[in-house]
């Protein structure tokens, strides 16, 4: 991504001065997001969709093991290995 800018200023007179100002952003590759079907307005934007989140890494979330009857059904290292096969 490159972002320039540029700002002019133009003096008419002593009364009177203009600033101008231009942006211009250039992306390139593929540029996407993800979004829930559904989901609370929690930042009240007009959106009825909120970003989903993806963590870049296994410390970036936290995973708990899912337990039943004191048995570990659902570690915390598999649950991080499916989740980072479906986002690759």
């Amino acid at each position: 991504m490159a972002l320039y800018s540029s700002n002019i200023g133009l003096i008419w007179n002593v009364h009177y001065k203009i600033s101008l100002s231009f942006f211009y952003i250039a992306n390139w590759g593929s540029h996407y997001s993800f979004i829930y079907n559904t989901s609370p307005n929690v930042f009240n934007n007009k959106s009825k969709a909120s970003l989903i989140y993806i963590p870049r890494d296994k410390g970036d979330i936290n995973m708990r093991e899912v337990i039943r009857k004191s048995q570990v059904v659902y570690s915390a290292d598999v649950q991080w290995c499916d989740l980072n096969a479906l986002i690759e």
